[in-house]
């Protein structure tokens, strides 16, 4: 039987942030299930492969039809009113945490990692975004607004990193 409190998901983009994520989590001891959202083109080869090479259990999601109709249409419409849309800030918590948690609760996973640089602090009961350590690389802004029901779960293992070029 699987023991779910090591069970982490890792949203797998086949790029190298997503695979040292799986690669320092594999380290302390995680059983790693790996999950690519495909939302634009082809099948995700590079992810599929890595995954097999790695051992990891991995999934596809196609979400391309609800990408294009929440994450998509929202730029084309705020960029039609004139405003500058940041896509990412608004598909984190309605888009992609969104289906990680899905995937995550089918899969019994009781974490959810993926290759942001930022971090996370407990203070008071609450769990707060935090910089990561790399001022070039850091992503915390693009994550301000997912819940504390998903940042619970969160593992952002980059975020004591600094990315080499």
């Amino acid at each position: 039987m699987k023991e779910r409190n090591k069970r982490v998901l890792v949203g797998m983009s086949g790029g190298i942030d997503s695979t040292a994520t799986c690669l320092m989590l594999q380290e302390r001891g995680y059983e790693i299930v790996g999950v690519t959202m495909r939302v634009w083109g082809d099948e995700p080869h590079e992810a599929k492969e890595l995954a097999a090479r790695m051992g990891i259990e991995h999934y596809v999601a196609d979400e391309r039809i609800p990408f294009k109709e929440t994450v998509v249409r929202n730029f084309i419409d705020e960029y039609k009113q004139g405003r500058t849309p940041n896509p990412c800030v608004m598909c984190n918590p309605l888009f992609k945490f969104r289906i990680l948690t899905e995937w995550a609760d089918k899969l019994d996973c009781a974490w959810i990692a993926t290759g942001h640089y930022s971090r996370l602090e407990e203070k008071n009961g609450h769990i707060y975004i935090v910089a990561g350590d790399d001022d070039k690389k850091d992503q915390s802004y693009f994550l301000w607004r997912l819940g504390q029901d998903v940042l619970r779960r969160c593992i952002f293992p980059l975020g004591d990193y600094t990315k080499l070029k």
